[in-house]
């Protein structure tokens, strides 16, 4: 009996020995994460890892051990250390670009995907790796690169729905809505009017609405009834170019309030705010050589009689001087009116506005920055201050500083026309690199 009992304790001792020495501590970890049980299994793969540090796959393993815990940067680090040891680790790759693009690191996370469709053979992976490189570029912003990326994936699948739409954004977004809405022609009939499916029509009535086929246009643009689309639609109305016409009316750049409204009457041809403004504009255009003329006049018979002209009559001169093109002369009206009111704003805005126009931009954006930090400025004038520093500045190159000035436009009936300048300026930024 004792000896019976002797054998049993020796056997209960040296079976677990065995059996610890005969368990491989990758599996165990395996059969932990089947469990949720990640920090237990983490510690088995670091065993694993002293018995073999130059396996991927513990790395690999370890890596979504952490992304379960939220702990990414852990499984970035464990992952980085699985491809150096092996370059050809391919869902190493994908992972760290899925990881890369959650932190919105788009250079990282496109280098990432590019391994990993360099070090894959399957066709189908390929063109997931190409997709995911045009969505993160496209989520920040980055449209600029996506082409060819688009041509690489283009290659494997020249037919896939979705890359075919991609590439309809990409040309839309350059300018070239010819090339998408002959793409989108092509792709669309077949998209059912389901809510989810509204980017699609978005993107086609963009296409046509740029074209100046605006019924068809408004015919894709009908079928968006909710979701983020739907205050995007305001952008392409009547009302939106009226307000831009407008804006740009204010600050003097008549060009461009002319083009807009041209847009507008496209539009809608009896758009009964439009002929007020389009008469504004018809008056700036015409000969100012005899108003210029008449005025002057009528200010130097004033003066030869010791007396002062008035500060808006000097004004309406140095306006007409600006009409006419002669923005020197502008300038020097202005100068006299500010030497006597250093405070005059919309003679400040004029002198500003000329200086712009002679490419004088040092010397515009002075002026401007002096005033608009006058504190009792009216939000409405600051507002247009602003505008026109964001104009100076986007001529003159400095794209940061036009775009913070544009943002602080951002107000009244400036609103609408210093989102599309943001646009504009950051497109600007992108082509800069």
């Amino acid at each position: 009996m004792k000896y019976y009992l002797y054998c049993l304790l020796i056997a209960l001792w040296i079976w677990p020995n065995i059996s610890n020495a005969q368990v491989d501590p990758y599996s165990t970890a395996q059969n932990l994460i089947q469990n949720n049980r990640y920090e237990e299994a983490i510690l088995l793969l670091d065993e694993a890892l002293k018995k073999d540090e130059k396996n991927p796959e513990i790395y690999f393993t370890k890596a979504n051990c952490f992304i379960n815990l939220g702990k990414f940067k852990e499984a970035v680090e464990e992952l980085e250390k699985s491809v150096s040891i092996d370059e050809s680790f391919t869902k190493s790759y994908e992972m760290l670009g899925d990881l890369y693009t959650q932190f919105r690191n788009a250079e990282k996370a496109v280098q990432n995907y590019q391994m990993a469709f360099d070090t894959d053979d399957n066709p189908d992976n390929k063109l997931k790796y190409k997709m995911d490189i045009i969505n993160i570029l496209n989520i920040v912003k980055q449209q600029q690169d996506v082409y060819p990326h688009i041509e690489e994936a283009k290659k494997i699948a020249a037919d896939n729905f979705d890359l075919q739409f991609l590439e309809a954004e990409y040309f839309n977004y350059i300018g070239d809505h010819k090339k998408a809405q002959t793409i989108l022609d092509k792709l669309i009939p077949s998209v059912p009017e389901v809510p989810g499916n509204e980017k699609y029509f978005y993107e086609i009535g963009y296409a046509y609405h740029h074209l100046e086929q605006f019924e068809k246009a408004d015919e894709y643009f009908a079928k968006i009834k909710e979701g983020e689309y739907k205050p995007k639609l305001f952008t392409f109305t009547a009302d939106y170019y009226f307000n831009l016409a407008e804006t740009y009316y204010h600050v003097f750049d008549f060009h461009e309030s002319e083009k807009h409204l041209t847009t507008l009457l496209k539009i809608d041809p009896s758009y009964t705010k439009a002929f007020d403004l389009q008469a504004k504009l018809t008056a700036v255009k015409a000969e100012k050589a005899e108003m210029i003329k008449v005025l002057q006049h009528a200010i130097e018979t004033v003066e030869k009689d010791g007396n002062s002209a008035p500060p808006e009559k000097i004004y309406e001169l140095a306006l007409l001087y600006y009409q006419n093109g002669d923005f020197e002369f502008a300038v020097e009206q202005c100068n006299k009116i500010l030497a006597k009111n250093p405070a005059e704003y919309s003679v400040i805005f004029l002198k500003g506005a000329c200086e712009n126009q002679l490419k004088q931009s040092g010397d515009a954006a002075a002026t401007l920055e002096r005033a608009v930090k006058n504190p009792r400025l009216p939000a409405e004038i600051k507002a247009k201050y602003f505008f026109l520093l964001g104009s100076i500045y986007k001529t003159a190159g400095e794209l940061d500083l036009a775009e913070k000035s544009f943002r602080n436009a951002t107000k009244g009936l400036f609103k609408a026309a210093s989102i599309l300048e943001m646009d504009l300026v950051f497109k600007e930024q992108q082509k800069k690199g």
